[in-house]
């Protein structure tokens, strides 16, 4: 038995809803006929030809298709926008892991080197004397097999450092634009005065200590921008350095570490009686002056050196 609505049937409800689907199919159906015919009196007949059942059925239609294609797309959008936060929480948890059996490969070298460098550093002050032991004992037969047990601490520490992956070794230039520049010109000064200019030389090259070797734990990695020699005699007679715009580093820490090595140096040269000159960069500004100041200042070191 048909239920009955009032006096409607469901049933004659039914098939009203699908004639009116079936009516808004059908001119919509119609409609594209004519569009895809390209004929402009074709499409004219065929909107004046479709009822206002129809058109009404057709709007219908289309909104309905409107919202359900936007839930379509935000449903896809929001599954896709998951499955892309998944995966960036999938590689940064993966980063994450690496990361840390990176420190962690890191920590095991880094632990290893600290204790070779304490070792080699306590070998270091057993043979210069700093615990308690005697001056003169460092010179004595103990001293050989400490320079011995030092040699074979800082080696071991040495091939742990370049075995490891984060040691890779590149070349650079030794020469900056600024110390390029000075260089070319003293070569040119070098020549009327008979003296070979040598680029970043080590202190150690050219200074000694006549009672010991004390010396090179003082100067010890550090050098000279160009070092003025004599041909004759290959013997230095004075230093130039070029503090340029990075000489002090961009840090107070590196600051205070230059500035305690050129008073070192400036010292260590005292003592040698080594003369100094030191160009700044302002100085670069104004070239003529500073190169006459130069000039004038190796044709006064060769003149003395000639007479002492």
């Amino acid at each position: 038995m048909d239920k009955n609505i009032g006096d409607i049937r469901v049933e004659d409800i039914k098939i009203f809803i699908l004639d009116f689907i079936f009516y808004g199919f059908d001119g919509l159906h119609s409609l594209l006929l004519a569009f895809l015919s390209f004929d402009f009196l074709e499409i004219r007949k065929t909107c004046y030809e479709l009822s206002a059942l129809q058109y009404l059925s057709l709007i219908i239609i289309l909104i309905v298709s409107y919202r359900l294609l936007r839930a379509f797309i935000r449903y896809f959008k929001t599954k896709i926008l998951y499955v892309l936060r998944y995966l960036s929480r999938t590689k940064k948890a993966q980063c994450k892991i690496e990361e840390k059996q990176e420190n962690r490969s890191l920590n095991s070298w880094q632990k290893k080197i600290d204790f070779r460098l304490k070792r080699a550093q306590y070998e270091l002050k057993r043979a210069n004397g700093v615990l308690d032991i005697n001056y003169n004992k460092i010179y004595s037969s103990t001293q050989e097999q400490a320079e011995i047990q030092e040699s074979n601490v800082l080696r071991d520490i040495k091939t742990l450092i370049l075995e490891s992956k984060k040691c890779s070794v590149n070349t650079k230039g030794i020469l900056n634009y600024g110390e390029s520049t000075i260089f070319e010109e003293l070569v040119k000064i070098a020549r009327k005065y008979s003296l070979s200019v040598f680029p970043q030389v080590p202190l150690r090259a050219f200074l000694k200590q006549e009672n010991g070797d004390l010396l090179h734990y003082v100067i010890g990695g550090m050098y000279v921008d160009f070092l003025l020699v004599d041909i004759k005699t290959k013997f230095p007679i004075c230093v130039i350095e070029y503090f340029g715009a990075g000489h002090y580093g961009d840090s107070s820490t590196k600051e205070a570490r230059v500035s305690s090595n050129d008073k070192i140096k400036k010292s260590v040269f005292k003592k040698a009686n080594l003369e100094l000159f030191v160009i700044k960069v302002k100085d670069l500004e104004k070239k003529d002056s500073i190169l006459e100041d130069l000039e004038n200042f190796i044709q006064y070191i060769k003149i003395k050196a000639n007479f002492s």
